[in-house]
């Protein structure tokens, strides 16, 4: 799918020139910012640790003093509580900035008439499917990431009419803690690894993921949402990852294998041997079909993703 900025308008028939990103400074956040550089739109970011654009996203009146301010078309919401053990520990604050802070956030759109893209996660299911999760399933977190973040949804969907909330699972990229670097330090430590075998997901590079984001909703912007596309419904959700799946030990055995590091110990463990605070699904494979009807594609694998990761 390839989408032109200067060819991309609202149902108003208006260009999209200008895109706020909250969470700048993240992973996530920082790749949606190098991805939009291709494209001819004004771009800012925000970030609670930002010193261009300092922005608390749990302060209401900071909120809808900023976004009016500045008058984004368009908002991709990535700021979030992410550390799934910390926000067992501390759930107020994961509450207000994974759910208030989202609120505060899809208001400011309504205020504004901006677009919404909230970013979302596969821990808002249970884990219990032997098969992927659609964007029809029913969501039951099993954790407090989980529920605040299937919260931050619900907000979306009561505010506004017009937004998409797009889930994702098992990110890996520069700018933030992630499984591969993990990994590789144990294992260039010579620490003996173990790691989950009976957790399955789909790894996915933020970089994947943030072009696929930027594309769709320049292109979502005009469908509103995505009424025109090549899917059997409107859709207000949508589920992306890099394609294929694995267990977190099969994930850890590529790193190795593509990092070329020798006389590694690494056995597979299952959950329960694991001292995590947080529940962690054992099933977080989302189906990407509807995406691929809309985008006319999948992503590359994740072993793809890992190779171009591992050589930068």
């Amino acid at each position: 799918m390839v989408v032109e900025a200067s060819k991309t308008q609202s149902k108003d028939n208006q260009v999209v020139k200008k895109i706020l990103v909250t969470g700048s400074e993240g992973m996530l956040g920082s790749a949606l910012l190098t991805s939009l550089k291709k494209y001819n739109i004004e771009v800012v970011g925000t970030d609670i640790r930002s010193s261009e654009n300092p922005l608390d996203i749990t302060m209401p009146d900071d909120v809808s003093g900023f976004i009016k301010h500045i008058r984004p078309d368009a908002i991709i919401h990535t700021a979030a509580c992410t550390d799934v053990d910390e926000c067992e520990l501390n759930l107020n604050k994961t509450y207000l900035i994974n759910r208030e802070g989202t609120n505060n956030i899809a208001k400011a759109c309504k205020d504004t008439g901006a677009f919404l893209v909230y970013i979302s996660t596969d821990f808002i299911f249970d884990g219990s499917k032997t098969s992927s999760y659609n964007e029809d399933d029913m969501p039951v977190p099993i954790n407090i990431y989980g529920r605040s973040k299937l919260q931050g949804e619900e907000c979306v969907k009561k505010l506004l009419e017009q937004y998409l909330i797009i889930r994702t699972s098992w990110l890996f990229g520069e700018n933030g803690k992630n499984f591969v670097d993990t990994i590789i330090n144990k294992a260039e430590s010579g620490e003996l690894l173990e790691v989950v075998d009976d957790q399955k997901g789909s790894p996915t590079y933020s970089v994947d993921f943030a072009d696929a984001v930027i594309e769709l909703l320049l292109t979502a912007y005009s469908l509103s949402p995505f009424t025109k596309a090549a899917v059997d419904k409107p859709l207000t959700a949508l589920h992306i990852t890099n394609s294929e799946n694995c267990t977190w030990y099969e994930f850890a055995k590529e790193i190795i294998r593509i990092k070329g590091i020798k006389d590694v110990k690494i056995e597979p463990i299952v959950s329960n041997k694991v001292k995590h605070i947080a529940k962690r699904p054992k099933m977080s494979i989302l189906d990407n079909s509807a995406y691929v009807k809309i985008a006319g594609k999948a992503l590359p694998s994740w072993q793809d993703a890992l190779t171009r990761y591992l050589k930068i």
